[in-house]
Parts: structure tokens; sequence; C-alpha cells
């Protein structure tokens, strides 16, 4: 029983020198800073989809996961409740190089009917991660208020999926949010532009 003192403390004296080799070399963990192009995704899956709704002429509207990778702000994947925890899956096409991640956090629309826009009466989100093949993340906060896609660059990682976490998103019954959903319009992936 008197040996494990020592041991402990000379463990933790031969341990220190070694924690400064195991960083990278700088070039692969700097985020990527020249142009970059979209990826498409092959498929978008999710943990949670809302049942499709009608908009304000009776159309009827769709929130499958698909929808944030369509290229256009005004549909959108939703999923009910405060959606933390919930999941995008985007599978991209093999051997991708990503060097920056992006989403719309909200619900970009303003109904042609009504004229009334959606991004404030539901949840938008406000924290996600972003995980990649080899088991990497990375977190990015979000603006609540900003309807463009709101981006961040990232050192560039080989990946065939990414996975979008919601960490958290904003409260229910905040001033004009009237709908407990999330939704999020647009999810964009983007390779170093060869």
């Amino acid at each position: 029983g008197q040996e494990a003192p020592p041991a402990a403390s000379g463990a933790a004296t031969s341990q220190q020198p070694t924690r400064q080799p195991a960083t990278k070399a700088p070039s692969q963990q700097r985020p990527w800073d020249g142009p970059v192009v979209a990826v498409t995704p092959t498929e978008v899956t999710a943990d949670c989809t809302a049942k499709p709704a009608k908009d304000g002429a009776g159309n009827r509207v769709s929130y499958n996961a698909g929808l944030v990778a369509d290229g256009d702000p005004s549909t959108a994947w939703r999923c009910d409740g405060a959606a933390v925890g919930e999941k995008l899956t985007l599978d991209l096409p093999q051997a991708t190089k990503v060097a920056e991640v992006g989403l719309i956090n909200g619900y970009a629309k303003t109904d042609p009917k009504t004229g009334k826009e959606r991004y404030g009466e539901y949840r938008r989100v406000t924290s996600v991660t972003w995980t990649f093949s080899d088991g990497s993340s990375i977190e990015q906060s979000l603006a609540d208020g900003n309807q463009d896609i709101q981006t961040l660059r990232i050192p560039v990682k080989h990946t065939g999926t990414v996975e979008l976490t919601i960490d958290q998103s904003t409260a229910a019954g905040s001033k004009n949010h009237t709908r407990d959903a999330v939704l999020i319009s647009e999810v964009r992936v983007s390779s170093p532009q060869q």
C-alpha cells in the first residue's frame, strides 16, 4: 500500500513532457481559407420529421429532410418541439473533402397567401454540433434573427457523411413565437475549390 503514492507522483512527473509532441501539423488544424464550392448530398435523413401541414392558401407543405439540400430557403425540414439531440445526416459522394459547413437556423419563408414571415413564429436553432466520418466534431453557435446561411470554416476533412446534431434552440413561448417546432431551411456542406 505504501508504494502507490510514489508511483502516482512518478507517473505524473514522467508524463508531463509527453503531452507536447501530441500536436498535429499546423496546416491540418487551421480552417480552410480559400474559395469553396457547395457539395450536393446523395441523401439526407433525419431522426425526426413532422407531419405535413397546410400553408395560408391551404396548400400541402411537406417537411422531409431532403428539403434542407434543395437550394430553396422557403422549404424546410421540421421537427416538433425543441428538437434538442435530433440529427440530420447528409451522405456525401465518396471521398468528399469538406472545408465549410453551414445552415439557415429557422424557417426562412414568407407565406405566399398571408405575407407572414414564418421565421419568427417557430423556434430557431442556436447551437449545433457537426460530426464527421472519422468521429471528429465541431460546434457552431448561431445568431438568432439571421435568416441567411450562417457558415463555419473548418480544417479540411475527408468524409463520407456529415451529421448535424441540434444542441440548443430558442425557448418556447418567447415573443412572437407561437409554434413549438424547429425548422432548418438549408444546410450547406462545401469543399475546397480546386
